[in-house]
């Protein structure tokens, strides 16, 4: 019993000091798959997972920001994920 990977994922009414959700939103806050696993689909399980837990709380839409560069980007992607640059006011 080995914990290879790790997500959490917040829901409308969740506190949280990086995001607020908006109505029929879940936001992935964090995901993390351990060096060894990587690349043998637990990735894409904790995704799904967020995606059921979603769905079943009425949500419409899974959101997440990820770090430029972030290898995983090709995952979010492939699972349907649309990349859209964040407008910050520090440049």
């Amino acid at each position: 019993n080995v914990v290879v990977g790790i997500i959490q994922l917040l829901l409308k009414g969740m506190y949280s000091t990086l995001h607020s959700c908006k109505a029929g939103e879940a936001y992935i806050e964090h995901v993390a798959v351990s060096s060894d696993n990587r690349g043998m689909g637990v990735g894409t399980k904790l995704l799904q997972w967020c995606d059921d837990i979603a769905r079943h709380h009425g949500c419409n839409i899974v959101t997440l920001e990820i770090v430029k560069g972030n290898p995983a980007l090709r995952l979010y992607e492939k699972k349907g994920f649309v990349i859209q640059p964040l407008i910050s006011c520090i440049e």
